[in-house]
């Protein structure tokens, strides 16, 4: 997509094994002219695994089964959930709080519960949740810097994901 701005992921969840990139045009999430390119681990000429944790689109998580365009540049169907889902948050700069202090808090909670993490940045972290974690502890905590105005959370799940190419 000529003029586009890419969301991509440098350490991905899934980086050890080998992956290939694909996109998702994030029109439908509300961010027209972005595009996420979601790292894949192929799983048959035309199923993929995702190998990232989601930071803006809506529906997918790690794990999930996907299948391609028939370009094979576009992510065009959700084909089997894994179960896991995103938990995201945005930092907001300039508040009381510190971004650091901030994120040091949610990552010290999800790492005590064993949990993926992805930083987008210095302030956009996506959390990978598996089916049979409790994450209230980190919904409480990530609540508590809301009701502080030092971030905005939220399930990636309460959109279902939408193919386009913009």
């Amino acid at each position: 997509m000529a003029g586009a701005v890419y969301i991509n992921h440098l350490d991905p969840l899934g980086k050890n094994a080998p992956y290939q990139i694909a996109m998702v045009d994030l029109t439908y999430a509300g961010l027209p002219g972005q595009v996420e390119q979601l790292c894949l681990n192929s799983l048959d000429d035309r199923r993929f695994r995702i190998a990232c944790i989601p930071f803006c689109a809506y529906g997918l998580a790690y794990l999930d089964e996907v299948v391609l365009d028939p370009e094979g540049v576009f992510v065009q169907n959700l084909v089997a959930f894994s179960g896991n889902r995103v938990l995201r948050a945005l930092v907001h700069e300039g508040g009381g709080d510190s971004a650091d202090e901030v994120c040091g808090s949610i990552k010290s909670v999800a790492a005590d519960l064993g949990l993926g993490v992805e930083m987008h940045g210095e302030r956009f972290l996506a959390f990978d949740i598996p089916r049979d974690v409790d994450v209230r502890q980190l919904v409480d905590v990530m609540a508590s810097w809301a009701s502080r105005g030092a971030l905005n959370f939220e399930w990636s799940d309460v959109r279902s994901f939408v193919y386009s190419r913009g």
